[in-house]
């Protein structure tokens, strides 16, 4: 039973630190709608896989930045509240508005995202995917949060059209 003990953290710990087998190159997600739309991403290179962003030339407040890496990304165990601001007898004051997860599918699997800061100062309101595992169509994959500026309908549009290249 001790033996179990000592084993089993290790073998959490294993499953934790997963990443894209060596010599694998990071399979890269993408918005084949976007691009078609609004033209080809700025991307650039990060210690562990890539940044892309695509940004609609006709409304910069609207964009979405796909962050891929070999290593695990962050995770929540509930939403935080919806960070903003609103104008009371004059003043402007911080707001904090609790929220629920939102779900929405990226090349078919479950990716849950949520609110982060409200529309304010000349931007648009902005929305993050939690770090989800996602796993290429030759099997190899890689980790992928997405943060994005739109009304959640868009946002959720731009979520559910991700596609790996080919």
């Amino acid at each position: 039973m001790k033996l179990l003990f000592l084993i089993f953290p290790m073998i959490l710990v294993g499953c934790v630190t997963s990443s894209t087998p060596e010599g694998e190159a990071l399979p890269v997600l993408g918005n084949p709608a976007r691009a078609a739309a609004w033209g080809t991403p700025s991307v650039s290179k990060t210690p562990d896989g890539y940044q892309m962003v695509y940004q609609n030339p006709a409304n910069r407040k609207e964009q979405i930045t796909i962050i891929g890496s070999r290593n695990l990304t962050y995770g929540l165990s509930y939403p935080p509240n919806i960070k903003g601001q609103k104008t009371v007898g004059g003043k402007t004051v911080k707001t904090s508005t609790p929220q629920v997860w939102q779900k929405v599918q990226i090349v078919g699997k479950n990716a849950y995202f949520y609110q982060s800061h409200e529309a304010m100062d000349g931007r648009n309101a902005r929305y993050k995917t939690l770090g989800e595992e996602l796993t290429d169509p030759r099997g190899v994959f890689g980790y992928y949060a997405v943060d994005a500026e739109g009304s959640n309908n868009q946002v959720r549009g731009w979520i559910s059209e991700l596609r790996f290249s080919r």
